[in-house]
């Protein structure tokens, strides 16, 4: 399929060859008509058509545009990604900045790419602002990569994990249900996990 910057530029391109098209069609007919009411009336039909079939290539364009800014600020790849993992990319949750002592934190790791129900992308867009020292994180990026080095049992995503105070991780579930639906058990699993640690803080874990 092909990308959707691609998509954009073509459509654009489209909707520019026409538009050159009818304005010499224009300038053509109006070296020719003569200057009567009936005339004019019928001079003026391909200035309509113009406009009609500019709203109707330019909409699409700037909609294919504005995915491609949005896709880009949320980490996609709009100059490869086709248009279904573009609207992955748009419907992911943003990755939060962690923190630098990740002791004591709720990890959610998810794949922008991972076309998770929009049920479960709106849960995780939530949990941030609702949770404290809860931290999403895009399994991919620089902090992504870095967390699943210093944690291996990290193998799944959208999976949720508790780093204990003492710098130890107790355990990695996967936050969806075989039916795709969201694993409000395993979350509430971790915050529970997050209220009960009573381990100590010996050394700073941190991925900076």
């Amino acid at each position: 399929m092909m990308p959707i910057t691609a998509t954009a530029i073509l459509s654009f391109l489209i909707w520019a060859a026409f538009m050159l098209a009818v304005f010499k069609a224009q300038s053509g007919k109006m070296l020719l008509v003569k200057a009567t009411c009936e005339n004019t009336e019928r001079s003026m039909m391909p200035r309509r058509i113009a406009r009609v079939s500019a709203i109707l290539l330019i909409v699409p364009t700037l909609l294919l545009t504005g995915m491609v800014i949005l896709s880009d600020t949320k980490g996609g790849a709009p100059l490869t990604d086709n248009l279904s993992r573009t609207m992955s990319v748009i419907r992911a949750p943003s990755e939060d900045q962690l923190p630098y002592a990740l002791n004591g934190s709720v990890i959610i790791v998810f794949n922008k790419y991972g076309n998770e129900s929009a049920g479960v992308a709106k849960k995780l867009k939530e949990i941030t602002n609702n949770y404290p020292r809860t931290y999403l994180v895009e399994i991919n990026s620089r902090q992504g990569r870095t967390l699943i080095a210093m944690y291996p049992e990290i193998t799944r995503a959208p999976s949720i994990s508790y780093i204990r105070n003492n710098g130890t991780m107790k355990s990695n579930e996967s936050l969806v249900h075989s039916d795709g639906s969201f694993n409000q058990e395993a979350f509430d699993r971790k915050q529970i996990d997050q209220a009960t640690d009573r381990t100590a803080v010996t050394d700073t874990v941190t991925i900076y």
